[in-house]
């Protein structure tokens, strides 16, 4: 093979009934983004070589999504971005229009940091973009208005 990169020949998912995997049953949503999809949880972990680990939980509050997203999960520093992740959920393999309500979609990032990662000088930011037009999808608050368009992670 001529490639220079190794990449899997199939992937293979199983599915569970959301109360299954979350970490507790009455864990509550995040952000909510567009009246359409939620954050249900996200863990962080450094993983002391320059990088950080991101596991997402995603599902769905609507029906359905009808149009190809994508996740952004960015760290910014005192100066700017010093790392970053944009990939359809499920390390590109499992795209936000096939999921169904009901289900939990576990979703992990690892960044490449330009800087060691200190919870008390950066900010995590988590959101999504449609993929054709880059338009961001806005973060609804409480009251069900739009509260900018990402969510920013609190360790």
């Amino acid at each position: 093979d001529l490639e220079p990169e190794p990449y899997p020949l199939f992937v293979r998912y199983g599915a569970t009934e959301t109360e299954k995997i979350t970490k507790a049953p009455d864990e509550s949503s995040l952000a909510i983004f567009d009246n359409t999809i939620q954050l249900r949880g996200a863990d962080i972990s450094p993983l002391g070589d320059g990088r950080l680990l991101v596991d997402l939980r995603w599902s769905l509050v609507s029906e359905e999504v009808d149009r190809p997203l994508t996740v952004y999960v960015h760290v910014m520093g005192p100066n700017g971005l010093i790392g970053q992740s944009d990939n359809v959920p499920g390390d590109g393999n499992w795209p936000a229009q096939w999921w169904r309500k009901g289900l939990t979609i576990l979703d992990r990032h690892i960044l490449m940091l330009e800087a060691p990662y200190e919870e008390e000088n950066h900010q995590i930011l988590i959101g999504l973009y449609e993929a054709v037009t880059r338009e961001h999808l806005p973060v609804i608050d409480d009251d069900g208005a739009p509260a900018g368009d990402a969510w920013l992670c609190q360790p």
